[in-house]
């Protein structure tokens, strides 16, 4: 054990729900007859815990007291992310079945969206709760063409897509080639990868590049099995507070530059102040390529010269395919944009998703993606 009082000391570097979940792990008192928790610290380079570092306040709940947004929207269908249920679960954290509704508009105007000044909404859905179960239906006035092709796509999805499924069609091809063949553009480019934009938080050209089977089967769950979306209450500032609070110690707006081997440790963690400290072990829950360059750098160090070759370029290979893993950059938008809100006074949550996400009804949240909707050729065409 690595202190005097018989505790580990452990380094978790990222906050986010990896490294948060790790803290919580190492710092719960299993009972007895186990170890005791290990001593924790967290070095995050955010000025707050990355899962809620992005949330913004609002003085608006209904009781007085102020509502934290999550930006980037963060919900749980329960048949898809169990064990995230558990985690969520087992730290105390309820839930509740969130309305999920969505309203679509085009940033870029267009016959279906330009009134004056303002973007119509050129496709709405709401969620009708009851017991538990959510079930949708679509918000559409005045009918255009857009919106019902998107609404009869949505019924031959529904119809189609879990036989195909089953049927193991959908293995091998990309989501993007899987709509391409079967579906309009319109609810395609104008739905279909907007909403999972909003729920993958990444690009269009990510969406389309994900498996076919992947995404049909997340969706099947939740939209269309009346699972619904469930968040958490009080966002992810609750998560985060309850999965942070057996930390020892916390180094917020502290970017570690370097792993080494410690003298009375295995390692030896230097952040950008120049403040070294040693640990027994060191988790690694940061972002793929601050990853990669520290395990890089502890790679090239001195000390690790005089391992075997073998053992080096196990080292480098791991830090190769570290740092083969992508991250992306998206914007998103706090406004009051009425008409991005709900169309009925009692919703409290929407979507408005190919080019917004609301979340409030004084308030909306969008989310800008740059989605493509020319009609794509057929392969080996431009």
């Amino acid at each position: 054990m690595g202190t005097e009082e018989g505790r580990l000391r452990v380094a978790v570097i990222g906050s986010g729900l990896a490294g948060l979940t790790a803290s919580w792990m190492l710092t719960r008192d299993a009972g007895a007859g186990a170890d005791p928790p290990a001593h924790v610290e967290l070095y995050e380079s955010a000025p707050s815990l990355g899962m809620g570092t992005h949330s913004v306040e609002l003085p608006e709940g209904s009781d007085g007291r102020p509502v934290f947004v999550d930006i980037p929207p963060r919900f749980v269908v329960p048949s898809y992310y169990t064990e995230l249920l558990q985690l969520y679960r087992a730290i105390g954290i309820p839930f509740y079945l969130s309305s999920g509704d969505g309203c679509f508009q085009d940033l870029r105007g267009g016959s279906d969206s330009a009134v004056g000044s303002a973007l119509k909404p050129y496709f709405r859905f709401g969620n009708f709760r009851l017991c538990g179960f959510s079930l949708p239906y679509v918000l559409v006035a005045p009918w255009s063409s857009t919106a019902m092709k998107i609404l009869w796509d949505l019924l031959r999805f529904r119809w189609r897509a879990r036989k195909q499924l089953a049927a193991g069609e959908l293995t091998g091809i990309s989501f993007g080639e899987y709509l391409d063949s079967q579906y309009s553009v319109e609810f395609g480019e104008r739905f279909a990868v907007p909403v999972l934009c909003v729920v993958c938080t990444c690009s269009p050209k990510a969406v389309r590049a994900y498996p076919a089977d992947t995404l049909v089967e997340y969706w099947l769950c939740w939209a269309l099995r009346g699972e619904g979306l469930r968040r958490a209450e009080g966002g992810t500032l609750s998560v985060v507070s309850h999965l942070s609070a057996g930390l020892s110690e916390c180094h917020l707006g502290t970017s570690v530059t370097a792993l080494r081997e410690g003298k009375q440790r295995q390692w030896l963690v230097t952040d950008d102040s120049g403040a070294a400290r040693e640990f027994d072990h060191v988790i690694l829950a940061t972002q793929a390529k601050h990853a990669a360059s520290l395990i890089g750098g502890y790679c090239d160090s001195a000390e690790r010269r005089r391992e075997k070759a073998s053992t080096r370029e196990s080292l480098r290979s791991l830090a190769t395919a570290v740092g083969g893993v992508t991250s992306e950059a998206g914007e998103m938008v706090l406004h009051g944009d009425a008409a991005a809100m709900p169309v009925r006074k009692g919703h409290r949550l929407c979507l408005p998703l190919p080019q917004s996400v609301s979340l409030f009804r004084s308030r909306c949240l969008t989310l800008i993606v740059c989605c493509d909707c020319r009609r794509r050729g057929a392969p080996g065409q431009p």
